[in-house]
């Protein structure tokens, strides 16, 4: 998350191509460990160590390649299958820490941050020119994470600490 804010602060400091590639690189290989993070929770732990690399390496070449190329298929069909086959695997299978409604909560917010970074325009007409889509996709952004860190942080709290 670090790398995240770091990158998206120096992204938005001075917009542009050049500097967008910073933006999406931490966000992108962040959201390829949380995914890689889930599935060893979910289906099986070993798969963690398998493949974490690779799926960081996939986030980095989508980047890449869209900087290269000028082409954003990849990019977002890494986004869509993550998102996607997550979404399946919570609901094929049973973590045995739990947690179910906060990783829904997360991957909504991811989803909805998404949708608003789509109709950035329409968001800015339909509110009057006040907040663009692209300003609301930052605090469902900012979501998902959070619902992740309350998931893990009530697995750390003592049984009955209401915190």
């Amino acid at each position: 998350m670090a790398l995240v804010s770091i990158g998206s602060a120096y992204y938005h400091w001075v917009p542009g191509d050049a500097r967008l590639v910073w933006d999406r690189l931490p966000m992108t290989i962040g959201f390829m460990g949380a995914y890689v993070a889930l599935l060893a929770e979910y289906v099986d732990a070993r798969l963690e160590r398998l493949l974490l690399l690779p799926a960081a390496l996939l986030g980095l070449a989508s980047v890449v390649y869209w900087d290269l190329f000028g082409d954003l298929r990849l990019y977002f069909a890494v986004q869509a299958m993550s998102l996607g086959s997550l979404l399946a695997i919570i609901g094929l299978f049973t973590s045995r820490h739990g947690g179910r409604p906060w990783i829904v909560a997360a991957c909504a917010a991811y989803a909805m941050a998404i949708l608003c970074e789509q109709l950035d325009h329409q968001v800015f007409g339909l509110t009057g020119g006040t907040v663009s889509g692209h300003t609301i996709k930052h605090v469902f952004a900012a979501l998902a994470p959070l619902a992740v860190f309350l998931m893990l942080r009530r697995r750390l709290l003592p049984a009955g600490d209401p915190a």
